[in-house]
């Protein structure tokens, strides 16, 4: 969005929401727990892939004669490899920032409480905006995965099943706040982050202050 800051309550907007990022997972849990198109997407993607390794899994043992001991190293070798794709995963998130026009972003992390994120400082992202850049990681890595699908051997596809399901699984504070957007999607909601005090900020409009 074209506005800064220090010009939303003049634009009419009320601040609705700050959340502090060493608070970022309870708020996720929280806002997953909250049933939407989005929270049940989610968790679908996130079921689905469960079954789709369970499956591949048991035809792997019977169909292609792959020992259960290397079952389980290619199974356990997507952990490293989704934990690889993490640097990539923020690196398309400032990207998709940097796109919309924000001038200052930068990455923080908790590794004690292992999460990522990517921020743009100062910068106010609508819905839509906000959307969009939280969910480009997840579409362009699941995509990118799963036509690598179709290209290498049986071994390497349990890999990359346990890969899109595990970075499926991490990809919870992307949709967590897409949710919280989603829920709230009536009260035209904005939101920015303040890198210094590691904090970000949801604004709506006056008007739905008392839904």
């Amino acid at each position: 969005m074209q506005i800064k800051p220090e010009d939303l309550t003049k634009a009419g907007y009320f601040l609705y929401e700050k959340l502090e990022h060493d608070e970022l997972i309870p708020f996720v849990r929280k806002s997953l727990h909250k049933w939407s198109l989005i929270s049940i997407f989610f968790y679908g993607v996130n079921l689905g892939l469960f079954v789709l390794v369970v499956v591949y899994a048991w035809i792997a043992i019977t169909k292609h004669d792959i020992a259960i001991g290397d079952l389980i190293f290619y199974y356990s070798f997507g952990f490293t490899v989704c934990l690889i794709l993490i640097p990539i995963h923020e690196f398309i998130h400032v990207m998709a920032y940097k796109w919309l026009g924000a001038k200052e972003t930068s990455l923080d992390y908790n590794l004690k409480k292992f999460y990522f994120m990517a921020l743009a400082n100062n910068f106010v992202a609508n819905r839509k905006e906000f959307t969009m850049v939280a969910l480009m990681p997840f579409t362009l890595i699941s995509c990118f995965l799963i036509l690598l699908l179709f290209f290498v051997d049986h071994y390497w596809q349990l890999t990359i099943l346990s890969t899109l399901l595990l970075h499926s699984a991490m990809c919870s504070g992307d949709f967590g706040i897409v949710n919280f957007f989603h829920i709230n999607k009536s009260k035209h909601m904005v939101t920015y982050d303040e890198t210094t005090n590691k904090v970000s900020f949801f604004f709506i409009k006056k008007t739905h202050t008392n839904e």
